[in-house]
């Protein structure tokens, strides 16, 4: 019995350590709230550099939001935090902002104040 609970716990690891959205690249997580303001901004965790990161936020925004396109991207400060605010709309008109927490792939120093 002891010689099955280890190849079951190997193989529970090995799937909660998948990406969390289909697409995102291996190591890529997505932390905090559900994006719909500064203060819930979804933290992206595990991006190597800025391209790594804009595609996990763009593999984010598919997955959560089918048939949003993206209107316009700022950058701008949430608690001395760079995050990317994207406003999607969809084919209705209807506008909605995702706010993305991005300290882990662009440096500090362009954030605006």
């Amino acid at each position: 019995m002891r010689a099955l609970i280890g190849p079951a716990v190997l193989t529970l690891v090995a799937c909660a350590s998948a990406p969390e959205v289909p697409g995102a690249a291996p190591g890529i997580k997505f932390r905090g709230g559900n994006g719909s303001s500064c203060e819930a901004r979804i933290r992206i965790k595990g991006a190597v550099n800025a391209d790594t990161g804009i595609a996990a936020e763009n593999h984010w925004l598919r997955a959560k939001y089918p048939g949003y396109r993206v209107m316009r991207q700022s950058l701008i400060d949430c608690d001395d935090e760079p995050t990317d605010r994207i406003t999607l709309v969809n084919v209705a008109g209807e506008e909605r902002s995702v706010y993305f927490e991005i300290s882990d792939f662009f440096p500090k120093k362009y954030v605006p104040r």
